[in-house]
């Protein structure tokens, strides 16, 4: 379905139109009324043109407040319509999103450089370049590749060297995602560096005598 092309449904009649519909009416019957009886000299013609311009303008006024509330129902019904379009298409995305993996590797990898950026700017337009080029970037198997090939911790760091950003790669590392990444240790991933770097540490700060090799 189109969602800028809502089904055209006309409004349902509310107790109000309906009122006001029927009392434009009833002005009507009382108009022909008055008529009647100025032909028929049962009133003066000063008294039936007076009551007619009083009628008339009641039923004027009645008929234009009812045309403004179906106008202003019949914009409302394009309004939820055009709501319930969105929400089934959001619904459809999300859903389409959920069963495609890729979607979500990215999704992750976004989010991650979300808070990255947020931690060290609090400019709105910064934040929002950096969220635009980060969706380009991994929208783009020019850049980096098949992204769902990288971990997402290799993705992240590539993102923020381009982007000019620092992260503390060690808090970083207490996330659940980085965890999981440190104990898969694909191929890429910066936490990789930092295990071999730890592990030269240790090695070096122990005794010549307890060092193998």
């Amino acid at each position: 379905m189109n969602p800028s092309a809502p089904p055209s449904e006309p409004p349902a009649p509310n107790r109000q139109t309906e009122r006001l519909e029927a009392l434009a009416q009833s002005g009507m019957r009382l108009i022909a009324l008055i008529e009647s009886q100025a032909v028929e000299g049962a009133v003066t013609v000063a008294d039936a043109a007076l009551a007619h311009s009083r009628v008339s303008r009641a039923v004027r006024m009645a008929e234009l407040l009812r045309e403004r509330l179906t106008a202003q129902a019949g914009e409302q019904a394009r309004q939820d319509s055009y709501n319930r379009i969105w929400a089934d298409k959001g619904a459809a995305e999300r859903a389409a999103a959920a069963a495609d993996p890729a979607h979500s590797h990215k999704a992750r990898v976004e989010a991650i450089v979300s808070r990255i950026a947020k931690g060290e700017t609090d400019d709105e337009d910064r934040l929002e370049a950096i969220a635009c080029e980060t969706a380009e970037r991994l929208d783009d198997d020019d850049i980096y590749g098949q992204v769902a090939d990288r971990p997402v911790g290799e993705l992240v760091a590539l993102i923020c060297r381009d982007l000019g950003l620092d992260p503390d790669w060690e808090r970083l590392g207490e996330e659940a995602w980085a965890v999981e990444e440190k104990a898969a240790a694909p191929p890429g991933s910066p936490f990789l560096a930092q295990a071999a770097a730890a592990s030269r540490t240790s090695v070096e700060d122990q005794p010549y005598y307890l060092r193998s090799g």
